[in-house]
């Protein structure tokens, strides 16, 4: 009985055909969330919901624009990469890869506390996942222009 535990039989075989194929194809309750779908398919289920007047989480908003946030901060890292490699150049290798890794740290660091305060509707979602790019784009640029002036 698959709902009692407590009782089971044992069975002795040579060999057992299992039909996994079926399985797979048809897995049960197997819908995906947003964070498994593509930016359109999230797209699409916010349009659905809309209008069907059923409630759009914050969470959906979110990880649609972590689908164009987290691509574009490979510009950003550019951005601050280059005054910053000059910079690290003189100091050796170590220093770079220390200087991306502490970099990389502070962006995921400052991601999760976006996507945390866009869910939590404590800032608007499109902002909770774009943050973290303007605050290292700011920071790159002004990296950039001291470098510059140098």
């Amino acid at each position: 009985d698959i709902n009692n535990f407590e009782e089971f039989k044992n069975l002795d075989f040579e060999a057992i055909t299992l039909n996994i194929i079926n399985d797979i194809k048809n897995p049960i309750n197997a819908t995906k969330g947003p964070r498994e779908q593509s930016a359109f398919e999230i797209r699409q289920s916010i349009i659905n919901k809309i209008k069907n007047n059923q409630i759009v989480q914050a969470y959906d908003y979110v990880e649609f624009h972590k689908k164009f946030s987290i691509p574009a901060a490979c510009i950003i890292f550019v951005i601050i990469g280059m005054p910053l490699g000059i910079t690290f150049k003189r100091s050796g290798k170590s220093m770079s890869f220390g200087g991306a890794i502490i970099i990389i740290f502070i962006y995921y660091i400052f991601l999760h506390i976006g996507e945390v305060m866009g869910n939590k509707k404590m800032i608007h979602p499109a902002l909770s996942m774009w943050l973290p790019n303007l605050i290292l784009f700011v920071i790159g640029a002004l990296i950039f222009v001291i470098r510059s002036r140098e």
